[in-house]
């Protein structure tokens, strides 16, 4: 039986590649979900779930009393793709920084919450330790303890929420216990990452030729049904604090191409010029192991194929 069957689950940022995955496996586990997120009801989510469209920020915390969840899994955020823009200050602020203190705060005040999942990532840790200047042999396993200096504004706004949790855990007025999940590359089933849009690019026009950059950068890619399958799992033990969640995995750019003209014969692809520094970073996953007992399965291959065979079909 599911840890979560019969119970009550908040999942902020349900609407997206990790929540759709998250909330289909807490409803096929027996759970009740309520979601709440900025994008309209999409056409896959189940008719079971108490969905709440608007920012979350506007959350009533006498709608989520009224719920009674046991659970709280918070994915919502906002963040922009290499090098944030001067706009983006404002967005972080409202979309990380305010709406993560507003869910805890609406947190604490239902008696019936019990246990806290955070979606961190690892842009919390120093950039010193995994960007280079010239392509490496290695990726850098970085553990929970690794020098954290946030990356960027996303960054800096998950290790703020990350303390928050430490800190409401030294008191009595929070119900519940709390762990934060540092997530690496995600990729998956509607999302809006290089991978998924490479597959859509390919899908509609399979000599159309990619635009990659940095082709010797190494990424931790991981997909999106394994970190909801992580996150449940973190949320059914009692241990507090961060964990890592990757595939433990590094792949270069070079090879997710590879793997794509595999399942694209003909594909091509451009290599731009770029100054962004090399990327060579993995999770070292030990600490995920410990506490649950199990690693994330799913290949970069199994993904891709997954991926490959639902943007085909746009299957549920």
């Amino acid at each position: 039986m599911s840890a979560y069957s019969d119970s009550g689950v908040l999942v902020t940022g349900g609407a997206g590649v990790i929540g759709r995955e998250l909330i289909q496996s807490l409803l096929a586990g027996g759970a009740r979900v309520m979601c709440a997120d900025l994008k309209p009801l999409p056409d896959w989510m189940d008719p079971d779930v108490t969905y709440v469209e608007g920012d979350a920020n506007n959350l009533g915390a006498d709608s989520v009393r009224d719920f009674d969840p046991a659970y709280c899994f918070h994915l919502a955020a906002t963040f922009e793709r290499t090098e944030e823009t001067e706009g983006f200050w404002d967005e972080s602020f409202r979309h990380n920084v305010q709406l993560s203190h507003h869910v805890a705060t609406v947190a604490r005040s239902a008696p019936s919450l019990r246990r806290n999942v955070f979606a961190s990532s690892y842009l919390v840790y120093d950039p010193a330790v995994y960007l280079f200047d010239s392509p490496q042999s290695e990726a850098t396993a970085l553990t929970e303890t690794a020098p954290l200096r946030p990356r960027n504004l996303c960054g800096s706004a998950k290790l703020m929420h990350e303390q928050e949790l430490e800190f409401l855990g030294l008191f009595d007025g929070t119900g519940f216990s709390s762990i934060s999940a540092r997530i690496f590359r995600v990729y998956g089933r509607g999302s809006k990452d290089v991978v998924s849009r490479w597959v859509r690019s390919l899908i509609a026009d399979p000599q159309a030729p990619l635009a990659a950059f940095a082709t010797e950068g190494m990424f931790d890619y991981v997909y999106a049904a394994d970190v909801a399958e992580g996150l449940l799992r973190l949320g059914a033990v009692q241990a507090t604090g961060v964990v890592n969640l990757g595939s433990g995995r590094a792949r270069r750019v070079s090879e997710l191409l590879e793997l794509l003209a595999e399942r694209f014969p003909g594909a091509e692809w451009t290599k731009g010029p770029s100054d962004v520094p090399l990327e060579a970073q993995r999770a070292e996953l030990g600490r995920l192991e410990q506490l649950t007992g199990w690693r994330p399965g799913t290949s970069l291959e199994e993904g891709l194929d997954i991926l490959v065979e639902h943007e085909r079909t746009k299957g549920p």
